[in-house]
This record gives C-alpha cells, sequence and structure tokens, in this order.
C-alpha cells in the first residue's frame, strides 16, 4: 500500500488517536500544552510486536493516551524498542516511563542521550545561572528577575527519567524492523545529533524535527556554547537530505506527512538565507540580540517564546560573524552588541 498524503490531509488522527498511513506504519498524534499543540509519533509494526518513534512529552494527558493505548493497540510486552530522535522534552520525555511500563529498550544516538541526561542531572545553581547569564548578554533578562529561574528548570519538569541504559546508533547504521532495514541518517543544527530513519525499499523518511512541513525547526544557541555555529550545521544536514529521492515520503514529527522533499529542503535553505540578509540589512548601527527580534519575528512571543527566539536570532548572527560579515562587542552593561564589519 502506497502512502496517500490527500488521504491524510481528510482523516488526520487528533490527538491521542491513531492511524495507519502505510502497511506497518502508524501515525500516533500526541497532545502538546502549547502554541504547537501536538506531536506525530510512528509506531511501527515489528512482526507481533512494536517499534515507537519519538515518546511525547512527559505530562498527565500524554500518561492517559499510553494508559489507552495499552488497552486499544499495545499489549503489555509488545513494545520491545524506543528509537529517540533527539533530546529534546516533546520527543524523549516519556522514554523513561514508557522503558519502566513496557520493559522496551532505548536507542539513541549518544550525543542526544548524552545531553538529555545532562539536562535532568545538571540542576546545579552554577548551571542555571550559565543559562541566565546568557539571555542577559542577549538583554532579554534582567539579571535579578525571579522569572528567570522558571526557564531554568524547565527540562526536568518535562521528562521522566531518561533510562541509564541504551543502544546507541550512528549514521550509515541499520534498524531491522519487521524484516526491513531503516538507514540512520544524522544531522546537526535544531540539536547535536538528530537522527531521522530511512526506508530505501519504500522510499520513507521518518524526519523528527530535521525537515518540516510548514513551520521551520529552531536552530538555537544555548547559554552552555554561547559562540557555537548551529546554522552552518543545519546547512550542511540539510544538503545531506537533500540527495534523497524527489519522490520520498516524509513523515515529520509535527505536521502533515509530504511529498517533494528536495522543494522543501530548498525552501528552507532559502529562508534562512532571507533572514541572515535582514539581519545584515539592520545592522548599520550597533543593536543587542533583543533588539533584533522584531526583525525575524513578526508577531507577539511570550516569555518562553522569546528566549527561542533570541536563541535563534544569536544562531543567525553567530553564522555571519564566523563568515566575517558581523562583530560582536559588550557595551557598558555587559550585554552583547553587534555591528556590520
Amino acid at each position: 500500500m502506497s502512502l496517500s498524503v490527500k488521504y491524510l490531509l481528510d482523516f488526520i488522527p487528533k490527538a491521542g488517536e491513531f492511524l495507519e498511513v502505510v502497511d506497518g506504519v502508524y501515525l500516533l498524534r500526541m497532545p502538546l500544552p502549547m502554541q504547537l499543540d501536538h506531536i506525530n509519533l510512528w509506531l511501527l509494526r515489528d512482526h507481533n510486536d512494536w517499534v515507537l518513534v519519538d515518546t511525547g512529552l512527559f505530562f498527565p494527558e500524554s500518561v492517559a493516551v499510553w494508559k489507552k493505548l495499552a488497552q486499544d493497540l499495545i499489549a503489555p510486552g509488545q513494545l520491545k524498542r524506543i528509537v529517540v530522535t533527539h533530546f529534546h522534552p516533546d520527543h524523549v520525555g516519556m522514554a523513561g516511563w514508557l522503558a519502566d511500563t513496557w520493559g522496551a529498550e532505548l536507542i539513541m544516538t549518544r550525543d542526544e542521550w548524552l545531553q538529555g541526561r545532562l539536562r535532568q542531572l545538571d540542576v546545579t545553581p552554577e548551571t542555571q545561572s550559565s543559562e541566565v547569564d546568557f539571555f542577559v548578554k542577549a538583554g532579554l533578562f534582567k539579571r535579578d528577575d525571579p522569572q528567570n529561574q522558571t526557564y531554568a528548570s524547565r527540562y526536568q519538569e518535562q521528562t521522566s527519567a531518561i533510562p541509564r541504559v541504551f543502544r546507541r546508533i550512528e549514521s550509515g547504521d541499520t534498524i531491522d524492523i519487521n524484516g526491513e532495514d531503516w538507514e540512520v541518517i544524522t544531522g546537526g543544527g535544531h540539536s547535536p545529533e538528530h537522527a531521522c530513519l530511512y526506508s530505501n525499499k519504500r522510499d520513507i523518511l521518518i524526519s523528527g524535527d530535521q525537515l518540516l512541513p510548514r513551520i521551520t525547526s529552531i536552530i538555537s544557541v544555548f547559554g552552555a556554547e554561547p559562540d557555537s555555529n548551529p546554522l552552518s550545521v543545519y546547512y550542511a544536514s540539510l544538503k545531506n537530505l537533500r540527495q534523497l529521492p524527489e519522490d520520498t515520503i516524509v513523515l515529520p514529527a509535527h505536521g502533515l506527512p509530504f511529498e517533494r522533499l528536495r522543494e522543501r529542503v530548498d525552501y528552507i535553505l532559502a529562508h534562512h538565507d532571507e533572514r541572515l540578509e535582514l539581519l545584515i540589512n539592520n545592522l548599520e548601527s550597533g543593536k543587542r540580540a533583543v533588539d533584533l527580534l522584531g526583525t525575524l519575528f513578526d508577531r507577539e512571543l511570550d516569555f518562553f517564546q522569546s528566549t527561542f527566539a533570541t536563541g535563534e536570532t544569536i544562531a543567525h548572527l553567530n553564522y555571519l560573524i564566523h563568515q566575517g560579515q558581523v562583530m560582536r562587542e559588550e557595551n557598558e552593561k555587559g550585554e552583547w552588541v553587534y555591528t556590520r564589519t
């Protein structure tokens, strides 16, 4: 059976419901308590068992959905393996709870597993302070605002304990699911070592957040690595995915499955090029990252959206710094000021 994108447009499941979209591949739409109100999880038949790709956020609604699935679809002991594309909480959040409940094996790239474990365990005041300091330098936070700590502790609240033991996957590995090889394709930018799964037999790509149909993935800089250049890494990762066949069916983590993979990659590359040009054109005089949010984001942002937008703005500025087109200095308040070279 071939997947029909038109069919999915008519019958896409609501949050908490599932739908078989290709023989043995089920879309499970999981709720999220935010503006982006869902994540797509993928359940793959593996003979009499199941393999799950991504898990959903750890919060009561997710737990309720999984308990219902235990009655309707997945019998005790049938969920054997959990493949997590990357460490972000909506993707890995339920992994520990599911592994404990079903006894499933966790499969991830090493960098993603390490990053998730680090975020859960490294909750010292010093770590929180360094994250806050990053946004102070960007001009977004005032140093002693109590709301700052809400941002710093969020990851622990949204994830169950990531298992201490996992099976590592790397780029080029294959995972046998129901007698079919799924190739691991890794990429960076959105996260350190994001894993996609590709079936050459059926030209299907489970893309996680690396390639989305309507929105663009967050490419952000964080306080632990303030001088990083994730946009450059993301460009290279997209160009690698572009080598897949144009008629590949893409099963994303958000939005609807889609076709014309190369067309979508080209659009995203052009989108980021346009954002870089917008920044360059607004840097004739020195500006802080927070002063440039309106240049890239033309909507009102809440507290958490502002942190993501600031990290993404700095990612684009860092790219321009690495290209020699922008320079960064500190003002008398210790905030970063960017100017065009």
